[in-house]
């Protein structure tokens, strides 16, 4: 008799990649509440605000580099991994228009930042 496995047993490359997806995807998601923050409650524009804006923003570039996709869930692609970040908490159609969705809920508080910023 053969014995049925529970779970996919993946290299240890792609727990690597997802770690640290997670990390990235965390730090992103906290410079987003940061700068919500930020936009409602603070009254003086530091370098943290800046240095916040530059790695959404940063991110944004290499996600539209990449055509849209983004290069770690490639990279867990190429090593056996099908669903990607998003696609492990998420159904994947659910997950592929995500991105969309916290691209223009990122540019919100980036635009009222560069407004307040300039005026």
């Amino acid at each position: 008799m053969r014995r049925v496995r529970l779970f996919r047993a993946y290299p240890p490359i792609v727990y690597i990649l997802r770690t640290f997806h997670l990390a990235l995807g965390s730090f992103f998601a906290v410079c987003l509440i940061y700068l919500y923050y930020v936009v409602f409650t603070v009254t003086q524009i530091t370098t943290t605000v800046w240095g916040a804006t530059v790695a959404l923003v940063g991110e944004t570039v290499v996600f539209a580099a990449s055509g849209g996709v983004c290069p770690l869930s490639s990279w867990q692609r190429k090593y056996g991994d099908e669903k990607g970040l998003l696609g492990l908490f998420l159904p994947i159609r659910l997950a592929r228009s995500v991105f969309p969705v916290i691209l223009v809920v990122g540019a919100v508080p980036i635009a009222l930042i560069i407004w307040r910023s300039f005026r």
